[in-house]
Parts: structure tokens; sequence; C-alpha cells
């Protein structure tokens, strides 16, 4: 089960391709968007190294670790319902974030694919979880006025709204402090923000 996702990762120089049996936009475009402002306010360059690095210290199943053959991307072989091409730009240029989902199809596995974000910079990176943060809060909060003991329940561990909303703006802020950088001089290519001791975790639940 799950909603299962296929990563390409790419940092000008290096490709990594990562399998992830729980990886919904709703989560992964949050999570990745941690991993590059984790990059930013330690001053280190977002490359395949540092997301491997930082998906194995990140909270257990959020981001993921288990690496797959390119050719899994190159033919589209599998039956990932989800799908991130991350260019980190740590050779030069922005970060560029593209994410699909697979339409329904007659044949397993084999169904279109659609965008559904899409993003260039940091700032719209973070704005992008923020939005997507902005959905899941509303999605729990349906969710709990229909049965309220389904939060934080332990076989479907959803957080408190209040925490997804506060995640929410945290990703705005963040997103408005690449803005203003990006305005002064840019920092696209893995230079450092100004330290953020919250560039740390989001809400901890299953993708």
């Amino acid at each position: 089960m799950g909603s299962r996702a296929l990563f390409q990762v790419d940092d000008g120089g290096t490709r990594g391709y990562y399998w992830l049996h729980w990886g919904s936009p709703a989560y992964q475009i949050p999570n990745l968007a941690t991993f590059i402002r984790y990059c930013r306010t330690r001053a280190l360059a977002p490359t395949v190294g540092a997301f491997d690095g930082f998906a194995h210290l990140f909270t257990p199943g959020q981001l993921p670790t288990e690496e797959v053959p390119a050719a899994w991307w190159d033919q589209d072989s599998t039956d990932a319902e989800n799908r991130y091409h991350l260019a980190t730009g740590a050779a030069g240029g922005p970060v560029r974030l593209h994410a699909e989902i697979r339409h329904p199809s007659p044949t397993p596995g084999h169904g279109r694919w659609r965008p559904v974000c899409q993003t260039t910079g940091d700032a719209q990176l973070h704005l992008a979880a923020a939005r997507a943060r902005d959905r899941m809060a509303e999605e729990i909060r349906r969710l709990a006025a229909r049965n309220p003991g389904l939060v934080g329940t332990r076989w479907l561990p959803l957080p408190e709204a209040r925490a997804v909303v506060a995640d929410a703006a945290r990703f705005r802020r963040w997103a408005a402090d690449a803005a203003v950088q990006d305005t002064a001089g840019p920092a696209a290519a893995g230079g450092t923000r100004r330290p953020d001791q919250a560039a740390g975790r989001p809400a901890a639940v299953r993708p």
C-alpha cells in the first residue's frame, strides 16, 4: 500500500535515484524543501551526497534512502504513483523541482504522468511546501470532524491541524527569507542563508 514514489536528485554532476513506499506530494514537497533549507543554513552544497546523508538523518521514512537503478526512471518501469525530479543547483543555477502523479490506466503502472508542482528557486519551493501543508491541515480538519478519534491514533498517526498550520507558517517565513536573499545576492548555488534553528523537521507524519 502507500503512495509509491520514485526520485531523481540531480546536482549537476551526479544523479541519484531513490524509491519510497510512502511518497505523496503532500509530504514530499515539504520534505524536499526542508532539505534545501537545511543546506542553505549550514553552508552545505545541496549535492546528491548531502541529500543521501540528510535523508538518513531525517525523521525515519520521510525521505527516500533506498537507492535504485537509473533504468527505473529512464524506462518508467515501476508502479510508482508519484515521481520527483529535484535539480539542486549545486553546480550553479536555482534549485528546481518537478513533481508528477500518475493518471490511472487500465494497464497497471503505465498511466500518463501529470505535473502537480513545478518550482524554480528557493522561494517558490518553500511556498509550494506551505501550500501543501495548508491542504493537509484542511484534510485533517475534515477527517477530525467526521471522526475525532482518527487524529493521533496508532494506526493513522495524523498530527493536530494546528501543528501543520505552524509548519505552513514556517515555510512561508523561509520563502520570504529566500526572496530577500535572492534579491540582495543569490545564494541559489549553495550559498549560506541566515541561520534558523527551525530548519529541521516538520511534523513527523507518514508520507
